[in-house]
Order: structure tokens, then C-alpha cells, then sequence
């Protein structure tokens, strides 16, 4: 019964997950897996051993009907867009919708008979089941046995470094974000998060010789569809591929970037676009223009526009393709020209030709010059748009024999058509008298093929007599014109979309030391300029980079000893441990970059402080109560207060044996009522990993420092005001020293007068006098908050109650009362003018 029953469904699913893994791994696969034969023979066991366990679970034709269309489907498109992305995270990109209208052909076109053969044993399956007369019944061990099985399977990559390739298909679509993240958890180190954000919160803005140069031009941006810097440069067939470009490249006026890189998340082109013009990393989590759509930006139409100039957008497909009808006005243009308010005359691949395109923008941009006006434009190009179909009769390019379907032949076309229509708009400018006066920026937006396509890597590999890497894949072209430089610039050095807003904002001599800006002038010959690094975080997953002698490809289940250090110059590989230094600080930054852009906190590069506290009338005393335990300093105190509506909780601080701070009163022996195991030794100070490895005895999570601003990062409303009564002034500096963006977060208490200085100079500006050790009289406390900005002056109730100390509320600072529990007295209080009380449980 069992064989006959079971069995022939066993061998369906190890027929189509051997198809899946072949095709997928083996069959044309322009860069084959080197992995073990075991590997290769347990990979579609494993997942054969998933699927059954899934299918088996409920005895129901509908249900595993269903469940057998989808698996099979899901590997079949999963095929397909491995090859085109490199990894199985499938439904990360499911936003992209809108690219399907010129993409869908390729699709197809990956479609192979080995994928048809899966669907084919899909359809024999159906068969099967409908004809089937009878189910085994269900049975509830068989059950927990499936779900267990699963459930061990799909955790595999997580919790272990087996380079397994049996069930990465469901690990990564089910839980490749959480093995992202405790990957970031384990790559978190204080002093590297320090420099990351000193970088960008104090840079070292330097001129150069190329300093306003461009004061007072016009600047126009041209971002080219798929203008890979392969192609520049070279021939197809014997003939050139781009001349306009390799012409424009050598003569005086212009200066070219050749290691210059595409810096994508998961908008393509519009991705482009925003980081090109805003200086600020996109995100692996969506498309920028969607997923930051109410951050705050400060790029270069906003900044052009405050400088008196027109800014002006071009787009030849509609406005609703990326919501660019939306975003384009919020992010500064006052022009916005769209596939709707431009003649559709010649239609190519995605849209409006680049030659109309060009062709109806001159005028335009005539126009607003002849108005006295400078402009800032940009113009985003769509012809050299995949699949790379020109109509023949705008093929210029002969190709070789046999060549007719070829990728490299196909390009070259595209991209042949979009440099002469460059070439027509330079001179048509020019005959207008506006090219004299207007900085042009061309680049490409992002690569034209990827290395997991096996028909356009062959191309590649057969055109050029060699294979490439991401490197090269990756490497976009940035040419810009400057009216009046009396050289040609070739720049070696390092860069990426990141830096070209800066580049610009240095051509024409803006002031960019108030602007947050994550990239960096690449004009200028110093360390940083010749260290640069390039973070990618889509084709090369986050944590990737590119150094201008290193390529550093994270390993597409996560796991860094699985990964890939390639010398760019040799194309030897290097020990991947060398990377590791620079594969932390990438994966750091870009999550650091993606919290500021998510939480609206831009200005924080710029700006450390932040004087708009909230005017809460509640200081939750020790993070506030947890079931009428007080002064717990737990972080699940401070989650419970924070889902009350508390916006400012006060946290005791101590120090561990190894330098990190954790939420503790103190070694005082206060450990003991919520650590049994550390009865008796309660004032014997431990380490910060022996602290946090203990459970608490209601199961309770304890606090510490990098976990608490971790979770303030995710919740920006709310303050914290720190008390450590020993060793004060060293708790700030490490705040300083390691999150020194924080700083307007944290309102420390100080306790002596001396430690206001201190303080100030170490960045807090939002600062507590407390009078909890103080000895100081009445004048000298009055005197001392009247010469002083504070963020209020901090007493007990029973001090407050005797002698002169109501007179506090004559200064017209704030005044805080602790420790009020008693709602009568608390309303009392706030009635006599105190601006807020320290609480447990109010």
C-alpha cells in the first residue's frame, strides 16, 4: 500500500526538483556552481524530502493540486530569476511590476525545454491525482512529522554554515532577511559605527583645483538606459560602437570617470536617479522613489531651485511608470515633461525614442534660458532598453554572420542610435547657444546584461575573448563637459552614482557643508578620493564592495566564509578574510544609511542635537513600572511605557567588567531581585555578554546601550535621560564616541556644575541639572540655571517642599520633581508651574 500510494509521488517531486536543479545550476549556466558532488546529490533529495512533507501534510486532492501548481511554478520562474539576479530572494523585487511591459520577451525567451518538461510532469501529476480513487487518511503523528521535517530543513542555512544547496530555495524566500539581520547583529562593533557616522557627520570638504569652475552654468543630466562602460571605446564588427562618447571623451572640456559604478536597490533606473541626484544610498528593501517617499531629501533640484534655477525633469515613458508623475514635483522639479505631455513620434523598445526625446527638450531648455533663467535638467533616456530590439531601419551597426539574434549585435544597435541622438543634441544645443553656457553629466543608469544570463554572458565572453565579472558588469560610464576647462580629466579613481552629486556641487562652487550627503568629491586627489569604496547591494549582495583593486562578492547565502575576494588587477582570488574589515563597514553603513532615510533623520549627518524635545509631562522613572516592580531598567519596561503613550524615560546606567554600558541602578546588589543566579554576588560587577546571556526571572528582557539605541533608531520620538552617578562624564563620552549621532537623544543628568562643561563640549546640549547629590544652596542653583541653557533642573519632592526651592520656578526653566506616584500630588505639582515629574507608574 505504502509503495503504491506513496512512491510515485516521491519520484514526480524528485523528477521536477532534478530538472529544477539542473537547469538552474547546470544547464546553459554562463557561470557554473564549483561545488561537491555530495552537494549536487543532496540538494534535490533535501528538497524532494520539503516537498513531500508539505504535500503529505493534509489528505486533499484541491489542496495538493494547489500546493503542486505552486511549487512547481515557483521553481520554474526562480530558475529564470536566478539567472538574471544571482540569488532566489524572488519576492523582494515583486514591486517591479512595471518593467514586465518591455521585459516579458526575455522571459519567455529563458524558458527552455527542460522548464517545459517540469510543467509537463506537473500536468502528469494533476492527471494522476484526479484519477486517484482514494487518499490515506489523515493521520496526526504524519503531520507533526511533515511539519517538523520542514521546519528543520528551512532552518538549516539559517543556524548553520553547511554550504547546502537542498531547501536555499525555501530558506531564502522564507527566511533570507532574517539571516540577513543576524548577520548585521554579529558584525556590530562600536568603534566602526563611529567612524561611519563621523564620516558623514563631519567631512573633510576640501577645494580643489576644479572649484566653481562651472560657477554660474546651467547643469544637465543625461542618464542613459543600460550604458554599460564595456561598450565605450570599442568595436563591434570593426566598427565603433559609441563615437560620439569616444570622441567627446578625449577632447578638452571634458573630464571621464572610467571606474565608475552603477549603486542600485531594487528601483533600476529610478534608483539611479535618486541616488545620481541626491547623494544618498537607495535600499535592497524596495524601490527608493516608493520607500522614501515622505523622508526629507536635500538634492540637486531642491538645492538648485534655492540658488534660481528653473528645474526642469524629461521621462518619454508614462507618468505613472515608478510614480515619477508623484515623486518628480516632491523631490524640487517645477518642469516636469512626461511620456503624456510629449509627442509619442517615434516609439523604441520602452517608450519615446532618445532622438525625440532630445529633439523636443532642446527647445524647452531654449526656452528657459532665454527667461533669464539658469536650469537644472534631467533627461532619462529609453531606447537601450532590454530586450535591445531596434527597428531595422534605424540600424546602423552590419553584423556578423550568424550574428542577427546575438546580445553584443542587438546592444550595439541600441546603443549606436542613443549616441548619435547624443551627438544631434549636442549640436542642436550648441546652435542655440546653450551648450557654451551648460555643465553636461552622461551616465549610465545601470548594467546592460547580468553574468548569471548564460546566452548574454556567452555573447560577452565571445566578443571581447574573455569572460567578465561583476566588476565590469557594474561599471557605468560618467562623462561630464565643463565650459571653460582648457584640458581633458581621465579620473582613475574610484566612484559610484553616490558621488556625483557632490562632484557637481564642487563644479559649481555651492556650499555643500550643510548638506547631508553620503558621497564624496571625486575631483579631489586625497585619501579618501584614492580609498573610496563602493557598497552594491542588489546584484552583489549587501556587505559586497569594490575597492579600486578589490572585488568583494558576499556569498549568496549570507555565510562570509562561503564568499569570494577577487584581485581586480590578477583576477586571482584572494583569502576571503582579507575582506572582512571593509565587508563589515559595508554592511554597516548601508543599514545605517537605510535608518536615517526610513526614520526622516537626514540633517542627522549635519546636525548631532536636536533641541525639539516633546513637552511630556512624565519622565518614566527607571523606564517605569513592570508589575509594580520599580527601577528595573529592563528594556521591556521601556517597551511597555513606550506602548502607554511615553515619550522620555530616565534609565540608571552601569558599567561592565569588559566597558559596555547595561541598564542596572548599580552594583549595589539590585542584580539579585531579577538575576536569581547571581544571589550573594550581586555587587561583584560582570561582564556585558555574561549579563545578557541570563534570563530574567519573569522573562524579562534586560537592557543594554547598543540594543537600547538600536531600538531608539526604530522609534524616533522617544529621549532618554541617562543617570549614572559614577564616572558620569566617561558614560557621555562613550555615547559621543560611538553614537555620536545619538546625541540630541540622550539628555544626561549632570550632578556637580563642573560636568556642564564637559558635557556641552562633548556634543549634549539638552542637559538635566539634578540637585539628588548636590549641596549647593538655593542662590548658587538659581545663579547657575539662570547664566546656563538647560533642558531643566531635576529635585526631590521633599526638597522641593522645604526652605526657598519653589523659587526654582521664578527662573522660567524647566522644573522636574521626583519621584511622584500619587496622582494628586502629581496634578498639585503641575498646578504650581513644575513642567513634568519623574514617575514609576503614572
Amino acid at each position: 500500500m505504502w509503495k503504491k500510494k506513496i512512491m510515485p509521488k516521491l519520484l514526480l517531486l524528485l523528477g521536477i526538483n532534478l530538472l529544477f536543479y539542473f537547469t538552474t545550476f547546470i544547464y546553459k549556466v554562463a557561470e557554473p556552481m564549483s561545488l561537491p558532488i555530495y552537494v549536487l546529490i543532496l540538494s534535490p533529495i533535501l528538497t524532494t524530502i520539503f516537498d513531500a512533507s508539505l504535500y503529505f501534510l493534509f489528505p486533499k486532492k484541491l489542496y495538493r493540486a494547489v500546493l503542486l501548481i505552486f511549487t512547481t511554478l515557483l521553481k520554474v520562474s526562480l530558475s529564470v530569476f536566478y539567472k538574471e539576479f544571482g540569488n532566489f530572494d524572488i519576492f523582494s523585487r515583486s514591486g517591479q511590476a512595471g518593467e514586465l511591459k518591455g521585459v516579458i520577451p526575455v522571459i519567455l525567451h529563458d524558458i527552455n525545454f527542460l522548464m517545459v518538461l517540469m510543467l509537463a510532469l506537473m500536468a502528469w501529476g494533476l492527471w494522476r491525482l484526479y484519477k486517484a480513487q482514494k487518499l490515506l487518511p489523515f493521520n496526526k503523528n504524519r503531520a507533526i512529522l511533515s511539519v517538523a521535517t520542514m521546519a528543520i530543513l528551512t532552518a538549516v542555512p539559517v543556524a548553520t554554515s553547511a554550504h547546502t544547496l537542498g531547501v536555499e530555495m525555501y530558506s531564502t524566500v522564507l527566511t533570507g532577511k532574517l539571516v540577513q539581520k543576524i548577520n548585521t547583529e554579529k558584525l556590530y562593533d562600536p568603534a566602526v559605527i563611529k567612524q561611519i557616522k563621523e564620516r558623514y557627520q563631519y567631512p573633510d570638504i576640501k577645494t580643489n583645483r576644479f572649484t566653481g569652475i562651472a560657477k554660474g552654468k546651467n547643469v544637465l543630466f543625461i542618464q542613459c538606459e543600460s550604458l554599460q562602460n564595456t561598450f565605450v571605446n570599442r568595436k563591434y564588427n570593426g566598427q565603433e560602437i559609441t563615437p560620439f562618447l569616444n570622441q567627446l571623451i578625449k577632447q578638452k572640456g571634458t573630464i571621464y570617470f572610467d571606474d565608475y559604478f552603477e549603486l542600485l536597490g531594487l528601483g533600476n533606473t529610478s534608483d539611479a536617479e535618486f541616488v545620481s541626484m541626491n547623494g544618498v544610498y537607495a535600499s535592497a528593501k524596495g524601490q527608493a522613489y516608493d520607500l522614501f517617499d515622505r523622508t526629507k531629501l536635500y538634492g540637486m533640484p531642491q538645492v538648485a531651485e534655492k540658488h534660481g534655477y528653473d528645474t526642469l525633469a524629461f521621462h518619454g515613458n508614462s507618468g505613472s511608470y515608478y510614480d515619477r508623475d508623484k515623486h518628480y514635483p516632491a523631490l524640487g522639479f517645477n518642469g516636469i515633461y512626461l511620456g503624456e505631455n510629449l509627442v509619442q513620434d517615434e516609439v523604441i523598445n520602452m517608450g519615446l525614442s532618445d532622438g525625440s526625446l532630445f529633439r523636443q527638450m532642446a527647445p524647452i531648455l531654449a526656452k528657459s534660458n532665454a527667461d533669464g533663467k539658469n536650469f537644472f535638467a534631467l533627461a532619462v533616456t529609453l531606447t537601450t532598453h532590454t530586450p535591445f530590439v531596434m527597428p531595422e531601419n534605424l540600424k546602423t551597426i552590419e553584423p556578423k554572420p550568424g550574428d542577427e539574434n546575438d546580445f553584443v549585435y542587438n546592444y550595439a544597435n541600441c546603443a549606436r542610435y542613443t549616441d548619435d541622438s547624443l551627438k544631434a543634441l549636442f549640436q542642436d544645443l550648441a546652435a542655440r547657444g546653450i551648450l557654451q553656457n551648460t555643465v553636461v553629466a552622461i551616465y549610465g543608469d545601470h548594467h546592460a546584461m547580468t553574468i548569471k544570463n548564460p546566452e548574454r554572458f556567452n555573447s560577452m565572453t565571445k566578443w571581447l575573448g574573455r569572460e567578465i565579472d561583476y566588476d565590469e558588469m557594474m561599471n557605468i560610464p560618467l562623462v561630464i563637459t565643463v565650459p571653460g576647462l582648457q584640458e581633458n580629466v581621465q579620473r582613475k579613481n574610484i566612484g559610484s552614482q553616490v558621488d556625483l552629486y557632490p562632484t557637481i556641487l564642487n563644479l559649481l562652487g555651492w556650499d555643500r557643508s550643510k548638506l547631508p550627503i553620503m558621497g564624496i568629491d571625486l575631483l579631489n586627489d586625497d585619501k579618501e578620493t584614492e580609498n573610496n569604496v563602493v557598497f552594491p547591494q542588489t546584484h552583489l549582495l549587501k556587505g559586497s564592495f569594490i575597492t579600486k583593486d578589490r572585488l568583494f562578492e558576499v556569498s549568496r547565502d549570507n555565510i562570509f566564509e562561503h564568499s569570494r575576494l577577487i584581485d581586480r588587477k590578477t583576477r586571482k582570488e584572494r583569502p576571503v578574510k582579507e575582506a572582512a574589515t571593509l565587508y563589515q563597514r559595508a554592511t554597516l553603513t548601508l543599514d545605517y544609511a537605510y535608518r536615517l532615510m526610513r526614520d526622516n533623520r537626514l540633517m542627522d549627518l549635519i546636525e548631532s542635537k536636536n533641541d525639539d524635545l516633546p513637552q511630556e509631562k512624565t519622565i518614566m522613572h527607571g523606564g517605569g513600572e513592570l508589575d509594580t516592580n520599580v527601577v528595573t531598567n529592563m528594556m521591556t519596561a521601556v517597551e511597555n511605557s513606550y506602548a502607554r503613550g511615553k515619550r522620555i524615560m530616565e534609565i540608571d546606567f552601569s558599567k561592565t567588567t569588559d566597558g559596555h554600558y547595561i541598564g542596572l541602578h548599580g552594583w549595589d546588589g539590585s542584580i539579585e531581585r531579577y538575576f536569581p543566579q547571581r544571589e550573594g554576588k550581586g555587587q561583584e560587577p560582570i561582564s556585558h555578554e555574561e549579563f545578557m546571556a541570563m534570563e530574567e526571572k519573569h522573562g524579562w528582557q534586560q537592557l543594554d546601550l547598543y540594543h537600547l539605541v538600536l531600538w531608539m533608531e526604530e522609534h524616533p520620538d522617544v529621549y532618554i535621560v541617562t543617570d549614572i552617578k559614577k564616572d558620569n562624564i566617561e558614560f557621555l563620552s562613550y555615547i559621543a564616541q560611538n553614537f555620536a549621532g545619538m546625541r540630541g537623544r540622550f539628555i544626561p543628568q549632570i550632578y556637580r556644575r563642573d560636568e556642564y562643561d564637559q558635557a556641552r563640549a562633548l556634543g549634549f546640549h539638552n542637559i538635566i541639572y539634578t540637585l539628588y547629590q548636590s549641596e549647593d544652596n538655593v542662590d548658587d542653583v538659581i545663579d547657575f540655571v539662570n547664566t546656563h541653557p538647560l533642558y531643566g533642573v531635576t529635585i526631590s519632592d521633599k526638597k522641593f517642599k522645604s526652605g526657598r526651592w519653589k523659587e526654582l520656578l521664578k527662573t522660567k526653566k524647566p522644573v522636574f520633581v521626583h519621584t511622584i506616584n500619587d496622582e494628586k500630588r502629581a496634578k498639585e505639582l503641575l498646578d504650581q508651574g513644575v513642567s513634568a515629574i519623574y514617575t514609576d507608574s503614572l
